[in-house]
C-alpha cells in the first residue's frame, strides 16, 4: 500500500508541473509579516475564547475530538508560530518563483502552491514519504531551486496553521483536527537538511563529479558548492540546474 500512496503522489506532483507556468517572485515581505502577525493573533484569540470548565459550546464547533486535541497540543502550535519567526527574510523571498499559471493559483510563490497542494490534498496530514515522492514526480518536469527547497517546510506550516485555523474559525470545511497537529509534529522532528539533499537537483548533479570528490565531502562544504551555484545562478538569470551540469561539463573536460 506505501508503494501505492507514494506512486499516486510522485503522478500528481509530475501531472502539477505541467500545468504551472512560472513567474517572477511575488512575495513581498511586509504582507507576508501582516499575514504571519494575523496568524499568531488569531490562534491567540482562539484559545483565550476556548470555554473554560463547560466545554459543551465549543464542540459543537469543532470536529469530534478537536478541543482535546487543540488543549493538549497548544504547545505545538506556538513552537510551529516560533519556527516561523525570521524564517523568511526578504532577501530569501526574492529568490521564489511565482506563478502565472494555472489562474487558481496565479500571484502565488510556487513553493506556497506546492505546499498549499499538500495540504489540501491530504486534508492537513503531511507525512515526508508522500512529499518526497510529490516533489521527485513535480521535478520530473520542473526542477525546484534551493530557496524553494529550503522554504518548503515554512510554507508547510504556514499551509497547516491557515488551514487549521479556517477549519476552528467555521471558515472553511469541517476537517479533522488531530491530521494539523501531527503533521506539524513531524515538520518541527525532521532534518530537513537531509530532505534538501535528497530532492536537490543541483546535489544530484554535483555528486556526479568525475573525481568523486564532492559526495565525500561533509555537508557543510556540500552547500557551500551549492550556494555558490545558487549565486551565480541568480546572477546571470540562469536556472540552478544547468548551471550545475555547465559545471559538471566543465570538470570531464578536464
Amino acid at each position: 500500500m506505501p508503494e501505492l500512496v507514494d506512486s499516486a503522489s510522485r503522478r500528481q506532483g509530475h501531472l502539477l508541473a505541467t500545468r504551472h507556468v512560472v513567474a517572477p517572485p511575488p512575495l513581498r515581505p511586509r504582507q507576508l509579516a501582516r499575514r504571519l502577525r494575523a496568524l499568531e493573533r488569531d490562534f491567540e484569540t482562539l484559545f483565550r475564547r476556548l470555554p473554560e470548565g463547560d466545554e459543551e459550546p465549543a464542540r459543537e464547533r469543532l470536529p469530534a475530538g478537536g478541543l482535546e486535541w487543540l488543549q493538549d497540543n497548544d504547545f505545538v502550535l506556538g513552537e510551529a508560530l516560533e519556527a516561523l519567526e525570521g524564517a523568511l527574510p526578504p532577501s530569501f523571498l526574492s529568490r521564489l518563483p511565482g506563478l502565472r499559471e494555472p489562474v487558481s493559483q496565479a500571484g502565488l510563490a510556487r513553493v506556497e502552491a506546492l505546499a498549499r497542494e499538500l495540504v489540501e490534498r491530504e486534508e492537513g496530514q503531511v507525512e515526508l514519504d508522500g512529499v518526497m515522492s510529490f516533489l521527485e514526480g513535480y521535478q520530473e518536469v520542473r526542477p525546484l531551486r534551493l530557496a524553494e527547497l529550503w522554504a518548503l517546510p515554512s510554507f508547510l506550516r504556514i499551509a497547516l496553521l491557515e488551514e487549521l485555523l479556517a477549519t476552528l474559525t467555521g471558515e472553511g470545511r469541517i476537517a479533522e483536527v488531530a491530521p494539523f497537529i501531527l503533521s506539524l509534529r513531524t515538520l518541527a522532528g525532521e532534518d530537513w537538511r537531509e530532505v534538501v539533499e535528497s530532492l536537490s537537483r543541483v546535489e544530484a548533479t554535483l555528486s556526479k563529479d568525475p573525481a568523486g570528490v564532492h559526495a565525500a565531502m561533509d555537508f557543510r562544504t556540500r552547500d557551500r558548492y551549492r550556494r555558490e551555484v545558487e549565486e551565480i545562478g541568480h546572477r546571470i538569470k540562469l536556472e540552478e540546474d544547468i548551471v550545475a551540469r555547465r559545471a559538471l561539463e566543465l570538470a570531464r573536460s578536464r
